[in-house]
Protein backbone atom coordinates (compact mmCIF):
# COMPACT_ATOMS: atom_id res chain seq x y z
CA UNK A 1 0.00 0.00 0.00
CA UNK A 2 2.91 2.41 1.21
CA UNK A 3 4.68 1.66 -2.41
CA UNK A 4 1.36 2.24 -4.17
CA UNK A 5 0.65 5.35 -2.83
CA UNK A 6 4.14 6.97 -2.70
CA UNK A 7 4.62 5.38 -6.20
CA UNK A 8 1.81 7.05 -7.51
CA UNK A 9 3.97 10.33 -6.83
CA UNK A 10 7.47 9.77 -7.00
CA UNK A 11 8.61 6.14 -8.53
CA UNK A 12 12.00 6.36 -6.96
CA UNK A 13 10.64 6.87 -2.95
CA UNK A 14 8.77 3.96 -4.10
CA UNK A 15 11.20 1.91 -4.64
CA UNK A 16 13.46 2.83 -1.41
CA UNK A 17 10.20 2.90 0.62
CA UNK A 18 9.92 -1.18 -0.51
CA UNK A 19 13.51 -1.15 0.29
CA UNK A 20 12.71 -0.56 3.83
CA UNK A 21 9.78 -2.29 4.04
CA UNK A 22 12.16 -5.33 2.99
CA UNK A 23 14.40 -4.42 5.63
CA UNK A 24 11.89 -4.45 8.37
CA UNK A 25 10.44 -7.19 7.29
CA UNK A 26 13.15 -9.33 6.83
CA UNK A 27 14.42 -8.29 10.66
CA UNK A 28 10.75 -9.37 11.73
CA UNK A 29 11.29 -12.69 10.27
CA UNK A 30 14.36 -12.65 11.85
CA UNK A 31 13.36 -11.89 15.30
CA UNK A 32 10.15 -14.36 15.04
CA UNK A 33 13.25 -17.59 14.33
CA UNK A 34 15.23 -16.36 17.16
CA UNK A 35 12.15 -16.54 19.81
CA UNK A 36 10.93 -19.47 18.32
CA UNK A 37 14.63 -21.57 18.41
CA UNK A 38 14.44 -20.08 22.24
CA UNK A 39 11.33 -21.90 22.62
CA UNK A 40 12.15 -24.90 21.40
CA UNK A 41 15.47 -24.59 23.23
CA UNK A 42 13.47 -23.87 26.33
CA UNK A 43 11.12 -27.69 25.78
CA UNK A 44 14.72 -29.70 24.86
CA UNK A 45 16.21 -31.99 26.83
CA UNK A 46 17.20 -30.16 29.79
CA UNK A 47 15.70 -31.43 33.31
CA UNK A 48 12.45 -29.98 34.71
CA UNK A 49 15.18 -28.81 37.70
CA UNK A 50 17.10 -26.85 34.90
CA UNK A 51 14.43 -24.91 33.64
CA UNK A 52 13.65 -21.37 35.21
CA UNK A 53 10.25 -21.13 36.41
CA UNK A 54 7.42 -19.76 35.27
CA UNK A 55 6.75 -16.16 37.66
CA UNK A 56 3.09 -16.45 38.88
CA UNK A 57 1.04 -14.02 41.32
CA UNK A 58 2.90 -15.00 43.65
CA UNK A 59 5.69 -13.13 42.05
CA UNK A 60 4.10 -9.59 42.11
CA UNK A 61 5.14 -8.35 44.98
CA UNK A 62 8.96 -8.63 44.05
CA UNK A 63 7.83 -7.00 40.41
CA UNK A 64 6.21 -4.25 42.01
CA UNK A 65 9.38 -3.88 44.50
CA UNK A 66 11.37 -3.48 41.29
CA UNK A 67 9.57 -0.52 39.50
CA UNK A 68 10.69 2.76 39.94
CA UNK A 69 7.90 4.27 40.92
CA UNK A 70 5.05 4.27 44.09
CA UNK A 71 2.76 0.96 43.76
CA UNK A 72 -0.09 -0.17 46.58
CA UNK A 73 -0.20 -3.22 45.84
CA UNK A 74 -3.77 -4.99 47.31
CA UNK A 75 -3.85 -8.66 47.33
CA UNK A 76 -7.13 -10.18 48.68
CA UNK A 77 -5.86 -12.46 51.41
CA UNK A 78 -8.49 -15.09 51.04
CA UNK A 79 -7.93 -15.36 47.49
CA UNK A 80 -7.44 -19.16 46.68
CA UNK A 81 -4.74 -21.14 45.42
CA UNK A 82 -5.29 -20.41 41.55
CA UNK A 83 -3.63 -22.64 38.10
CA UNK A 84 -0.01 -22.01 37.52
CA UNK A 85 -1.39 -20.91 33.86
CA UNK A 86 -3.89 -18.28 35.79
CA UNK A 87 -0.87 -16.86 37.75
CA UNK A 88 1.70 -16.35 35.16
CA UNK A 89 -1.07 -14.56 32.74
CA UNK A 90 -1.94 -12.34 36.15
CA UNK A 91 2.08 -12.02 36.65
CA UNK A 92 2.47 -10.77 32.41
CA UNK A 93 -0.51 -8.48 32.70
CA UNK A 94 1.05 -6.86 36.00
CA UNK A 95 4.55 -6.60 34.14
CA UNK A 96 3.00 -4.95 30.76
CA UNK A 97 0.88 -2.60 32.63
CA UNK A 98 3.89 -1.39 34.81
CA UNK A 99 6.08 -1.82 31.06
CA UNK A 100 3.53 0.86 29.88
CA UNK A 101 3.00 3.25 32.89
CA UNK A 102 7.31 3.41 32.51
CA UNK A 103 6.76 4.24 28.65
CA UNK A 104 3.71 6.28 28.47
CA UNK A 105 2.76 7.97 31.76
CA UNK A 106 5.88 9.15 33.08
CA UNK A 107 3.65 11.94 34.98
CA UNK A 108 1.97 9.15 36.94
CA UNK A 109 2.76 9.74 40.75
CA UNK A 110 1.25 6.55 41.71
CA UNK A 111 -0.10 3.00 40.53
CA UNK A 112 -2.77 0.84 42.34
CA UNK A 113 -2.32 -2.93 41.66
CA UNK A 114 -5.45 -5.04 43.14
CA UNK A 115 -5.91 -8.81 42.70
CA UNK A 116 -9.26 -10.20 44.28
CA UNK A 117 -11.48 -13.85 44.19
CA UNK A 118 -14.77 -13.28 42.28
CA UNK A 119 -16.83 -16.07 41.46
CA UNK A 120 -15.03 -19.26 39.68
CA UNK A 121 -11.92 -16.46 39.16
CA UNK A 122 -9.19 -13.45 39.61
CA UNK A 123 -9.77 -9.94 38.80
CA UNK A 124 -6.83 -8.57 38.69
CA UNK A 125 -6.87 -4.61 38.31
CA UNK A 126 -4.18 -2.44 37.46
CA UNK A 127 -4.79 1.48 37.36
CA UNK A 128 -2.26 4.91 37.12
CA UNK A 129 -3.09 8.44 37.54
CA UNK A 130 -1.02 9.68 34.69
CA UNK A 131 -2.68 12.56 33.13
CA UNK A 132 -0.71 12.09 29.66
CA UNK A 133 -1.66 8.79 28.64
CA UNK A 134 -4.94 10.05 26.51
CA UNK A 135 -3.15 11.10 23.49
CA UNK A 136 0.44 9.21 24.30
CA UNK A 137 -1.32 5.98 24.79
CA UNK A 138 -3.89 5.56 21.70
CA UNK A 139 -0.41 4.96 19.81
CA UNK A 140 0.42 1.52 19.44
CA UNK A 141 4.23 0.25 19.38
CA UNK A 142 3.59 -3.53 20.47
CA UNK A 143 1.60 -6.04 20.86
CA UNK A 144 1.53 -6.15 23.93
CA UNK A 145 -2.20 -5.90 25.35
CA UNK A 146 -3.86 -7.40 21.93
CA UNK A 147 -1.21 -10.58 23.36
CA UNK A 148 -2.40 -10.74 26.57
CA UNK A 149 -6.04 -9.99 25.61
CA UNK A 150 -5.85 -13.76 23.43
CA UNK A 151 -4.29 -15.07 26.74
CA UNK A 152 -7.06 -13.95 29.27
CA UNK A 153 -9.42 -15.26 26.31
CA UNK A 154 -8.19 -18.53 25.84
CA UNK A 155 -8.58 -18.69 30.05
CA UNK A 156 -12.41 -17.84 29.63
CA UNK A 157 -11.67 -14.07 30.80
CA UNK A 158 -11.77 -10.51 29.56
CA UNK A 159 -9.39 -8.37 29.40
CA UNK A 160 -10.44 -4.35 29.55
CA UNK A 161 -7.91 -1.76 29.15
CA UNK A 162 -8.69 1.86 28.66
CA UNK A 163 -8.35 5.53 29.63
CA UNK A 164 -10.20 7.03 33.35
CA UNK A 165 -11.45 10.06 34.04
CA UNK A 166 -10.58 12.73 34.41
CA UNK A 167 -6.99 11.08 33.91
CA UNK A 168 -5.37 8.14 34.02
CA UNK A 169 -5.31 4.73 32.35
CA UNK A 170 -6.62 0.93 34.07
Amino acid sequence: QAGRLVGERDPAAAMAALGRIEASALHALSSMDRTIRLLQDAGGADPPAARTPVPTLSDVPALVERFDGPVELRIDPGLPAIPDELGSTAYRIVAEALTNVRRHARSATGVRVEARATTGGLELTVSDDGHDGAGARRRRSGLGLAGLAERVEALGGTLHAGPLRPQGWR
